[in-house]
């Protein structure tokens, strides 16, 4: 990664404290500013342009350099792949350019207490009430809650139907009063974080995808 500002703001970061240095607001911008945050995303959401394989040499190269890639992994190429694949246009043109530009960091919202590697146990319930949905339930091992504008997140939308069914993904705004952030620090200095969302109220566009579609997407876009 050429640049002096990028090797200044590299250089500032391997001062700070591990804690600290897990996220880098100042590189983000510059990375995006040459087009190398969303280096493989198409230019009309502010992305580069270039391939998967030039996406994957900019993570390599990133990652010799030092550059801190948690913010990076959950919200170009996990929480952008969602939208990708099954977001609306309007979902796309509002949250896209922003994240591209390094200005918007989002999460995602998937394990539970109980439901970890088997998802599909999850307790988080989203009730309909006219054209919202209300959600109610906590998420942990959140990674980026502290730092992110928005999560997407996986509720139970029909307890009757099937473990397997039932499951949509919404668009959360992290910011809410009804969103609380709760640090667990671990022994490897990474910051996680558990999610408790007491009511939270989001209307029906927040959707992604599917009503009650939740599970074959995750299984598409996770893959």
């Amino acid at each position: 990664l050429q640049g002096a500002d990028v090797q200044q703001a590299l250089a500032d970061l391997r001062r700070q404290p591990p804690r600290a240095g897990q996220h880098a607001p100042a590189l983000y911008r510059q990375l995006a500013e040459r087009g190398w945050l969303a280096i493989h995303w198409p230019a009309e959401y502010g992305g580069g342009g270039k391939s998967e394989i030039e996406a994957g040499i900019f993570v390599e190269e990133a990652a010799r350099a030092g550059v801190p890639l948690m913010v990076y992994g959950l919200t170009i190429s996990i929480f952008g792949a969602f939208l990708f694949l099954a977001g609306t246009a309007e979902q796309k043109a509002t949250l896209l350019p922003p994240i591209a530009r390094g200005e918007l960091i989002c999460n995602i919202l998937y394990t539970e207490p109980d439901a970890g590697s088997d998802l599909a146990a999850l307790r988080t319930r989203a009730v309909p009430d006219g054209d919202e949905f209300v959600i109610t339930g906590s998420k942990i091992f959140n990674s980026v809650g502290h730092l992110a504008g928005y999560g997407l997140i996986a509720a139970r939308t029909d307890p009757d139907a099937p473990r397997y069914k039932g499951i949509t993904l919404f668009l959360v705004p992290m910011r809410d009063p009804r969103v609380q952030v709760n640090p667990i620090w671990t022994m490897s200095d990474e910051h996680f974080n558990e999610v408790v969302l007491d009511g939270v109220r989001v209307p029906r566009a927040s959707i992604v995808g599917a009503l009650n579609g939740g599970w074959p997407l995750l299984n598409q876009a996770l893959a």
